[in-house]
This record gives C-alpha cells, sequence and structure tokens, in this order.
C-alpha cells in the first residue's frame, strides 16, 4: 500500500514555497510569461505526477494572458518545487496498482483503488486548486501587483485534469466557437464538447486514434449519450487486456452507454480489470465532470455484473470493498435517494457499502435514512457495518438517539469497525 501524506506537504513544504515565490517576485525579475512591470493577469498552479513529481507557480503578466499552457516554458529553479515523493506514490498507485492510501489536507484519510490514474491525479488537482484560492483570498498570494480579472489555474502538464477560477457553470455554446477549435484542446474543451451533443461526436470519434487524448475522448462519447452503432463499435476496439487508462475509459463509457452485456463479454475476454473500473467509474465522485448533471443513480448495472459471477464479479468486489473511501462515491441528488436505500438492501456487499458511503454526503430526510444506517452497522460484512458507521456519524444529533447500537460497534469482531466506533463516539453529539 502506498501513502501520500498532502496534510504534511500542503502546511509545510507547499505553503512555504508559495510564501517565497510571492516574496521573491517583487524582488527578482520573475521568470514568467510577460513584462514585470505589468499587473499579474494569470497565475498557474502546475503539477506533475507521472513522470515527476513536482509543482511549479508561474505569474503571467501578458496583457491578453490565455490558459494556453505557455506556463510550462518557464519551468526553472525559481519556479518549480520538486516533490519526489509524490512521484513514487503515484507509481505505486498506477504502475504496481497498489492502494494508495492519502492524507488530506484536513487530517481525514482517503484511499484510491489500485491502478485509478484518474482518482490519483484528480485528488492532487482539487487539492492544489484548494491551496491556490487560499494564497490568493487570504495568504500571500493577494500582496502581489494583480490586475482586477486575475485568473487562477491548475493544470496537471499533460492536461489531464485543470480548473479555472473564471470557468462559467454553464459551457460557452459549441457554435459560437466552433467545433474543430474546441476539439483541438479536447481537455479544456470538455463540457463544452459534452454540451454539443451529437454534433461532437464525429470529430470525437477521429480523437480515438490519438494516443494523447484517446482517454478523454472515449469518456466524452459515454457522456454525450449517443448510442449509434459506430460509437458502441469504436469504443469496443478501445478495450485490451492491459487494463490502460484508456480501457477504463472506454469501458466507462460503454457502461453509461448502457452496454452491460457488451461489457461482461468483453470480460471474458481477458478484460477484466477495466471492465470492472468501468463499471466502478459509475458510482464514482471522479465521473461525470464534464456534464451539465448527473445521471439518474441506478445500481442495476452492477448487481447485474456481480450477479454473473466470476473473475469480473471478484475484480468488482476486491475494487469496491477494499479500494473505496470517504468522498469517493457520486453525491446522490434527492431524486436518487429511494435507489440508495434499495440498494442498502441488495444481496451483494459492494452494493451495499457504496450505498452507506453515499449517505455520508446527508441527502434525503433523517427520519428515512438514519433507521437504514442503523441496519447497516450490523451487516454481515465488515465493509458495510464501517460504511454505514461513518455515515451515521454525519447526521449528528438525528442520530443520536441511536448512540447504544453505535456503542455496540466497540466489540465488534472487526478491528476496523470498532476504530470507526470509537472515532464517531468521540465527537461531542455522541458522548
Amino acid at each position: 500500500m502506498g501513502r501520500l501524506d498532502l496534510h504534511a506537504d500542503v502546511h509545510g513544504k507547499l505553503a512555504s514555497f508559495v510564501e517565497r515565490r510571492a516574496r521573491d517576485y517583487a524582488r527578482f525579475v520573475d521568470p514568467g510569461p510577460g513584462e514585470d512591470d505589468d499587473p499579474v493577469r494569470q497565475i498557474t498552479l502546475g503539477y506533475q505526477l507521472d513522470q515527476a513529481g513536482w509543482v511549479a507557480l508561474v505569474f503571467d503578466t501578458r496583457p491578453d494572458a490565455k490558459v494556453d499552457g505557455e506556463w510550462q516554458g518557464h519551468l526553472g529553479k525559481g519556479t518549480i518545487l520538486n516533490l519526489p515523493r509524490w512521484h513514487k506514490a503515484f507509481l505505486s498507485c498506477v504502475d504496481r496498482e497498489q492502494v494508495l492510501r492519502v492524507v488530506m489536507p484536513g487530517g481525514e484519510e482517503q484511499t484510491i483503488p489500485g491502478g485509478d490514474e484518474d482518482a490519483a491525479t484528480t485528488c492532487v488537482g482539487k487539492v492544489l486548486a484548494k491551496l491556490l484560492q487560499a494564497g490568493f483570498e487570504r495568504g500571500p498570494l493577494r500582496n502581489l501587483p494583480l490586475a482586477d480579472d486575475v485568473r487562477l489555474v491548475v493544470e496537471e502538464q499533460g492536461g489531464a485534469w485543470g480548473w479555472r477560477s473564471d470557468m462559467p457553470d454553464e459551457p460557452e455554446p459549441a457554435e459560437s466557437v466552433g467545433l474543430e477549435a474546441l476539439v483541438e484542446d479536447v481537455c479544456r474543451n470538455q463540457r463544452e464538447l459534452v454540451g454539443a451533443g451529437s454534433e461532437a461526436v464525429p470529430l470525437l470519434l477521429g480523437k480515438l486514434g490519438d494516443p494523447k487524448h484517446n482517454w478523454i475522448a472515449s469518456k466524452l462519447l459515454g457522456e454525450i449519450g449517443d448510442r449509434r452503432p459506430e460509437v458502441l463499435a469504436a469504443l469496443r476496439k478501445q478495450v485490451t487486456p492491459k487494463g490502460t487508462r484508456d480501457d477504463r475509459h472506454a469501458t466507462y463509457a460503454l457502461a453509461l452507454l448502457g452496454e452491460g452485456d457488451a461489457l461482461r463479454k468483453l470480460a471474458r475476454g481477458k478484460g477484466v480489470q477495466a471492465v470492472a473500473s468501468g463499471l466502478r467509474n459509475l458510482y464514482s465522485s471522479m465521473s461525470y465532470s464534464s456534464m451539465l448533471s448527473q445521471p439518474p443513480l441506478d445500481f442495476g448495472p452492477l448487481e447485474r455484473a456481480l450477479d454473473a459471477g466470476g473473475s469480473l464479479a471478484k475484480a468488482l468486489n476486491r475494487k469496491i470493498l477494499s479500494g473505496l473511501s470517504v468522498g469517493s462515491t457520486r453525491e446522490p441528488s434527492r431524486e436518487d435517494v429511494p435507489e440508495v436505500l434499495r440498494a442498502l438492501g441488495s444481496r451483494h456487499a459492494a452494493v451495499r457499502r457504496l450505498a452507506a458511503s453515499m449517505l455520508y454526503d446527508r441527502v434525503g430526510k433523517p427520519s428515512e435514512v438514519v433507521p437504514a444506517l442503523v441496519v447497516g452497522i450490523n451487516d454481515r460484512s465488515a465493509y458495510v457495518r464501517r460504511s454505514a458507521l461513518c455515515a451515521l456519524g454525519q447526521w449528528g444529533k438525528a442520530a443520536r438517539k441511536y448512540r447504544e447500537e453505535m456503542r455496540a460497534c466497540l466489540d465488534d469482531r472487526s478491528e476496523d469497525v470498532v476504530a470507526m466506533a470509537k472515532q464517531v463516539l468521540a465527537r461531542k453529539e455522541f458522548r
């Protein structure tokens, strides 16, 4: 199992690095795009995990500063903080497929399943986005000579994840930009391309042969939801036994498009790890990022795959039961709550654990959710008991009357359940 302590780095090395870069800006000629005398119009916090471990903070004073990757031409001793442990942790997760335990800046732990490159990249990116915002709003960056419309950007060097402070909630209409222009930078224009719908499909199909954009093209084809035969056939061809990022996104797309039967056949053809990842990602917090709204929650595809048994069911159980963490599941809407409550009674422990974990987000009526979670803390699976207990603790006063049931978990035969019970019962609401 790998470990990445973002808590220590954010409050230590990274905080010092941001402070130093802000302090040095006024003292030295800054190695960034634009002229030193102009105000800062864009601040980019870039990062790299798969080839090396580092972050870079680049100040852009160009009058027409754009999110165009120009920051990558200004990497050097003054702008980079090397973090070799990040690279080591990333490789243990992605290449050796070890579970990665991440200590988040607040001290809580998040578990990233082995082999899940996207989850690891996104986890780090989101932490860096919060760090950049904090440095800008109440930290050393606010003292820089900033333009009124300064933009904050976080970007993985290869474009695998990105965030910007001026990104609108609604995508810009694709026809006002031009689909061909959008697809040239497919990573940055995901929401716009999904918003274009079926019109973007032929261009995205053309990207499937591009090694750099193959994975994101597959993902977007699934999120657009176009089931034309050429789309389904092209996505099936992307799945190989290797279980690469391309494979995982192709199976996720096929799962979104309702191709459960095809996925089970692909799993029998030695694509089992990729298919398991694709099905799991239907319920992941890292999915649906390009869509304006999540599709209705449906545990049916997962349950049918588990019903079939075999190597696919084993892979799914391993990824979900031992590879799930708080915050790694999608947040259900109020309309999804009936399906979550139904899933708490599923015959499959993996489904029950997913459902319990989703209720950590305190959605639904306490009178319906809390009693269902109390049943969950007595589940025959320790994984479900622990997730239900963790979620129950989030309901505070609404769960207070079930303190005795929670205290009974202190005698659980699972050490993990006992540890969670101690953590929950230590809160003031349950003392």
